[in-house]
């Protein structure tokens, strides 16, 4: 046997099982805005309860940054929203079912998780006392009121998802004045405008005590926040990562915003706080959601990580032995080297 393939053979063997005996972290990312922020250190803090490592990439960057590193393999899940899936990403035809949705990401190794519960989409906002003093509750109650002061961000007055398609369907005259959005919350609170464009979990919602407008014939497309990961991805992450399904609707996600961006809090305190309001993660660092779990499932998964942990370790060494004992029995100058060396 030529020693120098052995070697090579060796050193393959060695370092495959090294890899496979400390595994790899698991990626998170993230967009690169408050909400996003908040969603991937939970996703993030969730694994790590449950013992996975986790590498941090929050605030990666925008939809096609984000998406294209989880198709690479750089990424192994992220939060996006099924809206901007539907029509940024994929651009599904008709209804952006969830079976829909599925089906165009399979082709990429994407998989989508339940969704957090909360649709983040366009809505209509005004001040509170406006509504209550004039009766507002929906989108087609704007026809009764011309007398509204409205001003709206300039993207959405030009979007065909935006105001010309809201107009035409609620059978709303007016045409709202362009805004900075960014300029559009302080207008209502010192009441220069009586509405304006928002989206249904922002913390200004709260901060500036506004009553969004229900969007009662559908208009607006849903954006619901979903984990997608890569279909590869270890299963029992999965399965943790499906726990956050259902646990926040639109006023608890715009109070998460608030603490973030008015509250002065932090997003990694903020998403840990969401995790032990929801039962989610103890707050003694993740023991109290491991004893929920199956103790028979807990122990047949640890003692299978365990075993291949042996034989990651016991194998290559055995290999190793096997090649030596065949080089000295084959060689007699190696096996004088080797008992030199011993």
């Amino acid at each position: 046997m030529n020693l120098r393939a052995l070697a090579r053979a060796t050193s393959i063997v060695v370092a495959a099982s090294s890899l496979a005996a400390t595994g790899e972290p698991i990626v998170v990312a993230s967009k690169n805005f408050t909400e996003a922020y908040i969603l991937g250190e939970a996703v993030a803090q969730l694994l790590e309860s449950e013992g996975f490592e986790v590498d941090r990439k929050i605030g990666l960057g925008g939809t096609k940054i984000c998406y294209d590193a989880l198709v690479a393999g750089d990424v192994d899940v992220y939060v996006e929203y099924t809206g901007t899936i539907a029509e940024a990403i994929k651009d599904i035809d008709g209804e952006p079912t969830r079976q829909k949705i599925a089906d165009a990401l399979a082709p990429d190794g994407v998989e989508m998780l339940g969704d957090f519960g909360f649709n983040n989409t366009y809505a209509l906002a005004v001040p509170r006392e406006v509504a209550e003093a004039r009766g507002l509750a929906s989108i087609s109650d704007l026809p009764d009121h011309p007398d509204l002061r409205m001003a709206v961000s300039h993207e959405f007055l030009e979007r065909p998802d935006g105001w010309p398609g809201l107009q035409q369907l609620y059978g709303i005259s007016e045409v709202p004045a362009g805004i900075e959005h960014a300029l559009a919350y302080e207008a209502l609170e010192d009441g220069s405008i009586d509405l304006t464009d928002a989206y249904s979990t922002d913390g200004e919602l709260k901060r500036y005590d506004l009553a969004v407008l229900a969007d009662d014939r559908g208009f607006f497309p849903v954006y619901l926040a979903v984990p997608l990961v890569r279909v590869d991805l270890d299963v029992r992450a999965k399965t943790v990562l499906r726990r956050v399904a259902g646990t926040l609707d639109d006023a608890e996600m715009s109070d998460l915003n608030a603490a973030a961006v008015f509250g002065g809090q932090a997003t990694e305190s903020i998403a840990r706080s969401y995790l032990v309001d929801e039962d989610l993660l103890g707050g003694n660092g993740g023991v109290d959601a491991v004893a929920r779990d199956s103790l028979i499932v807990r122990l047949g998964s640890n003692t299978g990580r365990h075993l291949f942990l042996v034989a990651a370790a016991v194998i290559p060494a055995t290999v190793v032995a096997v090649f030596l004992a065949l080089g000295i029995f084959k060689l007699p100058w190696f096996a004088r080297a080797a008992v030199y060396v011993a």
